[in-house]
Order: C-alpha cells, then sequence, then structure tokens
C-alpha cells in the first residue's frame, strides 16, 4: 500500500484534477497513478472491442466465410506479435 499510494494533493481541486487525469490514463496509456495494478484494464479494453466488432461482422457471413475470415484475422494477429505486448508484464 506504501509503494502505490500517491502523494497527498494540495487543494481538492489538484485532487480532483489528478483523479480525473488518472481515469483518463488508465483507458489510454495503461498506466495509474492511484493504482498501478490496473495496468490492465487498456489490454481489457481492446480485447473487448476486437472481439465485439469481429462477431458483429461475421454475424450474417456463411460459415464458410466466416471460418476463412477467421483465419485471415488468426494470420494477421500472429504476423503483428499482438500477444507478445502483454506477455513481457506477465513474467
Amino acid at each position: 500500500m506504501s509503494s502505490t499510494s500517491p502523494d497527498a494533493s494540495e487543494t481538492f481541486g489538484g485532487a480532483l484534477g489528478e483523479l480525473l487525469h488518472s481515469f483518463y490514463t488508465t483507458w489510454t496509456s495503461a498506466s495509474n497513478y492511484y493504482d498501478a495494478n490496473q495496468w490492465c484494464m487498456q489490454w481489457f479494453l481492446r480485447g473487448s472491442m476486437t472481439l465485439y466488432l469481429v462477431l458483429l461482422s461475421l454475424n450474417n457471413a456463411k460459415p464458410s466465410m466466416r471460418r476463412l475470415i477467421l483465419l485471415g484475422l488468426f494470420a494477421w494477429s500472429w504476423k503483428m506479435h499482438e500477444g507478445e505486448a502483454l506477455q513481457w508484464r506477465c513474467i
């Protein structure tokens, strides 16, 4: 607790501004001034939106086309090394 707690702010307005900035950076840069353990929130948002958009786009596709598109997306993800960015944080 002592290593992750921030220092006290001088004013209430400054504390509120830091809190709002912390909420913003949690989702945009995967860092949080108040709770450093929430670095994964950006990855959850990105993964859930990707899954939602893929399922939405494949909703009316035929099964053979759906398999082809999913295979293409898997190959593209493999080529872009998307899993490696998260891997170094877990070790």
